[in-house]
């Protein structure tokens, strides 16, 4: 269910976030982790955009993408959801917006647990570009390829 402020996004190159309900996931019977990653497979596997970050917040979870045509990203993206996941609210801006956010203010263990997980993980995939772009400008060595390429 499309909760978008935009029913048109900006159609140029830059960010687009998806933020999705927290609630939902339990009668969708997957994790936030699991429906992020579904959605970063599936822009990866079309080659639609470039997978900037996602966090867990209190009522929702998001996750970004560096594309070239926002607008044409966020109309795959609306039936992807509305095909795989029909019963997840869900928003999709050109800037960063909280539109689930909850005033509850308590995080439980697991929530806490996945945003430092989360945290962590675009910690190291940040740290890997910087790296990279470095080793092609010879100012450190490049790491070795472990063969896993997202």
């Amino acid at each position: 269910m499309d909760h978008s402020e935009k029913r048109k996004l900006a159609e140029n190159k830059g960010t687009l976030w998806l933020e999705m309900a927290s609630e939902d996931t339990e009668s969708i019977g997957k994790s936030s982790s699991e429906i992020t990653d579904e959605i970063v497979a599936l822009i990866k596997k079309r080659k639609l955009g470039k997978y900037d970050g996602r966090s867990v917040g209190s009522g929702g979870f998001d996750v970004s993408f560096d594309v070239k045509n926002r607008e044409a990203v966020a109309v795959v993206l609306r039936q992807v959801i509305k095909e795989n996941f029909p019963k997840l609210r869900f928003s999709l801006s050109d800037e960063y917006q909280c539109v689930f956010d909850t005033d509850s203010g308590g995080f439980s263990l697991e929530d806490r647990l996945e945003s430092l997980e989360q945290m962590a993980e675009f910690l190291v995939t940040g740290i890997a570009g910087l790296r990279e772009a470095l080793a092609e400008k010879g100012f450190v060595q490049a790491a070795a390829n472990d063969g896993d390429e997202g």
